[in-house]
């Protein structure tokens, strides 16, 4: 696979991309309308209202709760990383479909098996001279899955698309280069934010020179 495929390096948002959006949150609003379109008086008006703001609210409470515990997790298990292997680089990452199908593909070709399971869950990316690791965001930082440097092509800057969401990443080309896999491990900065991109390329070039790559072409 290329490093320049859609599915590893996509591109910015395209015309579809864009009405697929639209046409989601107009469907989500005609929906939520309906009930108050069909209510006979102020009193049920008060009722639908009372019902749509209590499912919002606990909905978004359950989010939030969801998306601070994935932060305080991150946080403990990069804290726990620093101090055992200080020289490493990582970031934050997250279990997006692309980065599933590149680990079974490297399951498959190359027989590097996922150790964890790693499914709708936040982790961390950890590159030193060993590798590349993804690893869960616990207390143990368990391994999910680690490329040997030696089988490790070239690194470089992509992007992926999970349904409708981008998301920057580190594209880790695994060979022989004439049937190479490539794996998008996303770079993010928390549960929900993205690394800047000035971070990104910095990790990027750091993460060459840890596994012997060279200054990237």
């Amino acid at each position: 696979m290329s490093m320049d495929h859609p599915s590893v390096n996509a591109p910015t948002w395209s015309f579809w991309r864009l009405f697929s959006m639209l046409s989601l949150v107009g469907s989500a609003g005609w929906t939520l309308s309906r009930p108050l379109v069909i209510a006979d008086n102020p009193e049920q008006m008060r009722e639908l209202y009372l019902i749509i703001a209590s499912t919002v609210g606990g909905a978004a409470i359950v989010v939030v709760g969801v998306l601070l515990a994935g932060g305080v997790r991150m946080g403990i298990a990069e804290a726990g990383r620093l101090a055992a292997a200080p020289s490493a680089i990582r970031a934050a990452t997250a279990s997006f479909t692309p980065t599933r199908i590149g680990m079974r593909t490297l399951a498959l070709r190359y027989n590097l098996r996922p150790q964890r399971v790693f499914f709708l869950s936040w982790a961390l990316v950890e590159v030193d001279e060993s590798g590349v690791s993804i690893r869960r965001a616990n207390e143990e930082a368990d391994v999910v899955l680690h490329i040997p440097a030696s089988r490790i092509t070239n690194v470089r800057l992509g992007a992926m698309t999970d349904s409708l969401i981008r998301i920057p990443t580190l594209n880790v080309e695994v060979g022989p280069s004439d049937e190479s896999a490539v794996v998008p491990i996303a770079l993010l900065a928390g549960p929900t934010k993205a690394l800047p991109l000035i971070e990104r390329e910095l990790f990027v070039a750091e993460a060459r020179r840890l596994l012997g790559l060279g200054v990237a072409p």
